[in-house]
């Protein structure tokens, strides 16, 4: 099973765009800065971007992983 999903992850990684690899980060950056200054909002902000670029199977574990680490992170700073 963990064989099939690397696979499956390197033929994935090599099949985006261009363009994704540049707005991407961008995206994430936002919805970030604005989910520090309101304290939610970041799924509501990049998920729809993305979905532009990506397809839903890869965005939701994204989302939930960087939902987790930046409220761990966000949490400890502003306790």
């Amino acid at each position: 099973m963990t064989a099939a999903l690397v696979a499956w992850v390197a033929s994935s990684w090599d099949a985006l765009p261009g363009t994704m690899l540049v707005l991407a980060p961008l995206i994430c950056v936002l919805a970030y800065v604005i989910y520090g200054l309101t304290g939610f909002g970041s799924t509501l902000l990049s998920g729809p971007s993305y979905v532009h670029m990506l397809p839903l199977r890869m965005i939701l574990p994204l989302q939930v992983s960087l939902d987790l680490a930046a409220t761990v992170l966000l949490g400890t700073k502003v306790w």
